[in-house]
């Protein structure tokens, strides 16, 4: 086993992490569901960036299920030397993965069940995938330098190595050896979609800045022109504000608050998270999903997108509980789906 492979699965050790295989960057979460994915070269064009996504979840029959990212049009991945073709199928994400997800890209394309086999093994030999069109025209690459430790990475978090399940290292043992999967923490949801009960004024937001103090004094610039805040129901006695302060390029910073009506009085007092986000409480993108009931912060390494920590939390009736941590900061190399390290079940 060599020393950096050696070094990413002591790495895992600690606990929820990334980690890097030259070309690809990989991650399990506490329920050891598992999520390795590749890197584009750094001079490549960021309007044709095609990355490959190996996801499996931790139970002992959980298929891998191997994804294209893309802006492009693929049919097909061609294996270097004469080793064979491999079929993609056009994939729709659904309701949930839109909600958590905050990919800009416009096609996802599945690796066809019939291909599995030969995409695996591919990742597990060859250097590289050629991605060709429905002419067979090359229009684009995947580095699998990497790939195979990557899928080691997994096997071992998963607890697969010397089973018949494993990717990369198979043995005799049968999948019933494996351990079952850690139990997910649950988090309850109480949040309400309704329509906003009562709106805080202009007045009291403008009062509500001055006392957040000199964390909250920043002036707008060529950048934003002025700072916004949203107002969005929990429920039929909580409003959940957002107070912008700060803002840049791609990133602005909110302060949460929520709002309680009792009788004809409204009082606004900091949000509580768990785990905790400072006092007062400052998320980054925040934004309030009604729908999914998902207070959703994102943090962007920079523009493009392909880099930084999305965190989703659950309003349990009293605190802000985090549901759901995606990352993919250890590169920003065209990885627009990130890699999920923490999450609970949510319950509503």
């Amino acid at each position: 086993m060599g020393r950096a492979l050696i070094g990413i699965l002591l790495l895992a050790l600690a606990g929820p992490t990334l980690a890097k295989t030259n070309d690809w960057t990989v991650g399990c979460d506490n329920g050891r569901a598992c999520h390795a994915s590749s890197l584009t070269p750094p001079a490549s064009d960021a309007s044709e960036w095609t990355t490959m996504h190996v996801k499996r979840g931790a139970e002992a029959n959980a298929p891998p299920l191997i994804v294209i990212v893309t802006t492009l049009e693929p049919t097909r991945l061609r294996r270097e030397g004469g080793g064979g073709t491999v079929r993609l199928i056009r994939r729709m994400r659904n309701a949930n993965e839109q909600a958590l997800s905050l990919m800009s890209h416009k096609f996802d394309y599945q690796v066809d069940s019939r291909d599995l086999k030969t995409a695996i093994a591919a990742l597990r030999r060859d250097s590289r995938l050629v991605v060709e069109d429905a002419r067979r025209r090359p229009v684009g690459e995947i580095s699998l330098k990497g790939a195979s430790a990557a899928l080691l990475y997994m096997d071992d978090i998963q607890k697969r190595v010397n089973t018949v399940t494993a990717l990369v290292r198979r043995g005799p043992k049968s999948g019933t050896t494996m351990p079952a999967p850690p139990s997910l923490p649950i988090v309850r949801s109480a949040a309400k979609n309704i329509p906003l009960p009562f709106r805080i004024s202009a007045t009291r937001i403008a009062a509500l800045r001055k006392e957040i103090g000199e964390e909250c004094d920043f002036e707008p610039s060529f950048i934003r022109s002025h700072f916004e805040e949203s107002q969005s129901a929990l429920d039929r006695s909580r409003t959940l504000l957002l107070i912008e302060c700060a803002g840049g390029a791609y990133n602005s910073f909110h302060f949460v608050f929520v709002a309680t009506k009792r009788g004809g009085r409204i009082s606004i007092a900091e949000a509580r998270f768990v785990p905790p986000e400072g006092s007062p409480p400052m998320l980054t993108r925040a934004v309030w999903n009604a729908q999914q009931g998902l207070l959703s912060s994102s943090f962007l390494g920079r523009g493009l997108g392909d880099c930084g920590e999305i965190t989703h939390y659950v309003w349990d009736g009293r605190s802000f509980r985090r549901s759901e941590k995606r990352e993919m900061n250890s590169e920003c190399r065209g990885s627009r789906d990130f890699i999920t390290t923490w999450r609970a079940r949510v319950v509503r």
